[in-house]
């Protein structure tokens, strides 16, 4: 597809954009892929233009501010916005917040702007599925509980969403409510002067609105309007019942008498428990909200599992109380031992009463017995829900660790066992606490399980450096020379990830920890590099020598120096002044050859001219009379058509 963007592939090295599969006020959603193991890897790529659009900078410039300072005016936003990505990927691994993958901020050049790029996990956004079906109320608890899940997250790292609403929560594979954005989108909203916010009222608390000081409970509030909608045909409060007809002061006037703090009226569906919930989390006023997300979840759970078992739970959860008074009452209007009524109907003694008595405690033995039964029913659940805290798929980073904090659903049962298992044992390891451990590039499967109940996640490890490069594909080393290896790791950010050496033909030549191969018999050998999970094989030929005396004399003067950095000082014919050669202002000199080549002059010493080919003190350059071609005086070794670098 054509996208502006596309300039910027492979994005995050290796990831190409495929199509645009989503848009919004201020940024828009690619669907990206990468190759790899015979694999199609897919991902989201949101792209957000700061500011979205060049009438913004105009608007802000019509404040009073100069270009100077409009561009200063965005680039304390950009530092804000930045550490904003920073908290995202601190929430990352948890089963209901938007996976946070990568990002990168692109500065446009010449003028004021920023592309910023964020690589996000793939998921079904939720109003694609209520486009298509309606939300079950099954659905709406599970949301409602998911998403203050989500909340409880947020409230450890101190962060307020301030933007929940439909388009923000997403649905995974499994089925699991996710809550993304964590209100970038609106930051760049607020960097708009005198401009719509077409989108970001709706499910605005009062109180924010209004401008007073708000808290966690406006998202708490945000939640149970959301909630609120999918219970009410997909309408909002105070807007015409369906299946009347909709016009556009309609929702104004909805939005304003909710402004005003008008009590909202119940839903149009969904039980009693669930209306109570909802209306209680939309209190206008904040102290009448539930204080925390943590309560509010309790209650949606607790409600959850009564729905689920047939029953709704009775008003405050006094499950057991209730059921205790219906059956005391039942069982004193049934017993024919009653005392109140054998007193009523037949006027009979004490002494006839307290033989009933006697008579009545089987009875209330079962009562209680009952009692209990109904309780242990409705209260402790008899099986695992979920298990969370961890996506359907996480990718981990070669020689990372990831260490998720497993919850398991319901909370009753959460100090049961739980036992982890790897599907690919050479891909990544799990530890009896649950941290993953990865080993090598590839997939596997890791198995979580709670009793009869068994959670699988997609475990992809990927490599960290995607390209090794500054070392040749093919080198030829000449038998009983050494060459040192000098690879260089991209991106730069991984250039001090350990590197490993491997000869995958020993007798022909080893290679050492630091990278330096030794030549010991003529053949050909592949050596193997690899670093932060990418590797690159190389092709090395061992030659014998050529039987020549001179060239022979030569390579035993360069023989006599291994540079620990695989620069060898090859420069004898790249002398350029009479006496010039190292040390010894000879020219001809080959007893101080070697030495001027330690000393890190830049000239390795001139030859015997007689042996060399050094025509004169001048010359550079120059070709051996023994058929050593090419000596350019590079340093590095010699170089023929062939690509191929000879030590």
């Amino acid at each position: 597809m054509e996208t502006i963007y596309k300039k910027y592939e492979p994005v995050f090295g290796s990831w190409y954009i495929k199509e645009k599969i989503g848009q919004g006020s201020v940024g828009q959603v690619f669907l990206i892929e990468r190759e790899g193991l015979d694999f199609t890897y897919q991902s989201a790529l949101k792209v957000i233009t700061v500011p979205p659009d060049e009438s913004d900078i105009k608007s802000v410039m019509a404040t009073g501010l100069t270009y100077v300072e409009a561009s200063d005016y965005y680039k304390t936003f950009m530092d804000t916005l930045s550490n904003e990505l920073k908290t995202m990927a601190k929430l990352k691994g948890q089963s209901n917040v938007v996976n946070y993958e990568d990002h990168q901020i692109i500065k446009h050049e010449g003028k004021i702007g920023w592309d910023v790029l964020i690589r996000l996990e793939l998921l079904t956004p939720l109003v694609d599925k209520v486009s298509r079906e309606k939300l079950t109320e099954d659905d709406v608890r599970k949301l409602g509980i998911h998403i203050c899940t989500a909340l409880e997250l947020c409230g450890k790292y101190g962060i307020i969403h301030r933007d929940i609403k439909p388009e923000n929560i997403f649905i995974s594979e499994n089925g699991d409510f996710k809550l993304g954005d964590f209100g970038i989108s609106r930051m760049i909203e607020e960097t708009r002067v005198g401009l719509s916010r077409k989108g970001t009222f709706t499910y605005m608390a009062p109180e924010v609105f209004n401008g007073k000081g708000y808290d966690f409970t406006a998202d708490i509030y945000s939640l149970g309007l959301v909630m609120y909608k999918f219970l009410n045909e997909g309408r909002d409060a105070f807007m015409p019942a369906a299946p009347a007809a909709i016009v556009y002061e309609d929702n104004d006037k909805a939005f304003f008498k909710r402004m005003s703090g008008a009590e909202l009226p119940e839903p149009v569906s969904g039980s009693d428990e669930l209306k109570r919930i909802v209306l209680k989390a939309c209190s206008p006023d904040p102290a009448d909200r539930y204080q925390s997300a943590a309560q509010m979840k309790a209650e949606l759970t607790d409600l959850d599992y009564a729905m689920r078992r047939g029953a709704e739970r009775p008003e405050a959860g006094r499950i057991g109380e209730s059921t205790a008074a219906s059956l005391n009452s039942e069982s004193a209007a049934a017993s024919p031992n009653s005392e109140s009524a054998a007193a009523a109907r037949d006027g009979k003694t004490d002494s006839a009463s307290r033989s009933g008595k006697k008579r009545r405690w089987p009875l209330i033995a079962a009562a209680v017995a009952i009692i209990a039964a109904l309780t242990a029913f409705f209260v402790w659940p008899e099986s695992v829900e979920s298990i969370s805290g961890i996506n359907d798929s996480e990718t981990i980073l070669y020689g990372d660790r990831l260490s998720p904090e497993y919850q398991i659903q319901p909370a009753s049962l959460s100090d049961e066992a739980i036992s982890f298992t790897s599907g690919n044992e050479k891909v990544f390891t799990v530890d009896k606490n649950g941290t993953i451990r990865a080993r090598g590039v590839g997939e596997g499967t890791l198995s979580i399980t709670v009793k009869d109940y068994t959670k699988k996640v997609r475990i992809t490890v990927a490599p960290k450096v995607r390209k090794i490069t500054g070392v040749k594909k093919r080198i030829t080393v000449y038998v009983g020379k050494t060459y040192r290896l000098r690879p260089e790791l991209l991106p730069k950010k991984y250039s001090k990830e350990k590197v490993r050496y491997r000869s995958l033909k020993k007798r022909i030549a080893v290679v050492s920890p630091e990278g330096i191969i030794t030549a010991k018999k003529a053949g050909t050998c592949r050596v193997r590099i690899s670093a932060g999970g990418c590797t690159k094989v190389i092709k090395v030929v061992v030659k014998n020598e050529p039987d020549s005396s001179s060239v022979q004399d030569s390579y035993d003067t360069y023989g006599s120096y291994t540079d620990p950095y695989g620069s060898y000082s090859n420069n004898s014919s790249g002398s350029s002044n009479s006496g010039s050669s190292g040390s010894s202002g000879n020219s001809g000199s080959s007893e101080n050859s070697g030495n001027s080549g330690s000393n890190g002059s830049g000239s390795s010493g001139s030859n015997n001219s007689g042996n060399s080919g050094n025509s004169n003190s001048g010359g550079s350059g120059n070709n051996n009379s023994g058929g050593n071609s090419g000596n350019s005086g590079s340093g590095e070794g010699f170089f023929d058509s062939s690509d191929d670098e000879y030590f």
